[in-house]
């Protein structure tokens, strides 16, 4: 099937849906934060439950990542999270 717009058309189109995904991961990000804290508040979840969850997952995500981008904001997340094994190529 043939594309009919132009190439204006196009890249609005383009940068019109990243502007909706980036606007849906803060509200996504909002909401995270709100649970993990009413978690922690509540005595459901411990910051360091929570802090190792994430180390888990951003190694997993950095294990499966397909893009330079995602792989060094991975990389930078460990990094932060104090658990820098990024380096052992």
């Amino acid at each position: 099937m043939t594309d009919n717009r132009n190439t204006q058309e196009i890249v609005t189109d383009f940068f019109g849906g990243l502007t909706s995904l980036g606007a849906r991961g803060v509200d996504g990000l909002i909401i995270a934060r709100a649970v993990v804290r009413l978690l922690i508040q509540k005595g459901i979840l411990s910051e360091d439950e929570m802090v190792a969850m994430m180390r888990e997952v951003a190694t997993q995500e950095l294990e499966k990542a397909d893009t330079i981008f995602l792989l060094e904001a991975f990389k930078e997340i460990l990094s932060r999270l104090g658990n820098d094994k990024t380096n052992e190529d």
